[in-house]
């Protein structure tokens, strides 16, 4: 029975060697990689009018956090380079503390997500 560490081995020798040239007086040449591209926001639902976006942003945050919208502030929504729309801002947990978090819209206005920004610490 092979050692799992030489399995992992031979594979990554196996794979990193496909695409070389096999010549004595050339080096091998790696296989080309192709980076990551960048991907688009995509929302679901219907797409919100950007004056309705923070109220709506509001009414995700308190579900969310379990909380009443009224202690959800929110912040001007900002345009990014892709055509998204973005808005910033905190909710009031209490005894908890201050939290704050983004709002995610897509291209369209369809809302996205909401992603907590303050860090809880890890367990």
């Amino acid at each position: 029975m092979r050692h799992p560490a030489l399995t992992a081995v031979s594979a990554v020798l196996a794979f990193g060697l496909y695409g070389c040239e096999s010549s004595s007086t050339s080096a091998p040449v790696p296989a080309q990689t192709q980076l990551p591209t960048a991907t688009a926001l995509v929302g679901s639902g219907a797409p919100i009018a950007a004056g309705n976006m923070p109220a709506f942003c509001r009414g995700e945050v308190a579900g969310q956090y379990a909380t009443k919208p009224a202690y959800v502030k929110t912040g001007t929504p900002m345009k990014q380079a892709d055509g998204s729309t973005v808005i910033d801002g905190t909710v009031d947990k209490g005894s908890e503390g201050v939290k704050t978090f983004r709002c995610r819209f897509d291209s369209n206005g369809a809302f996205v997500d909401v992603m907590a920004t303050t860090s809880d610490g890890a367990l």
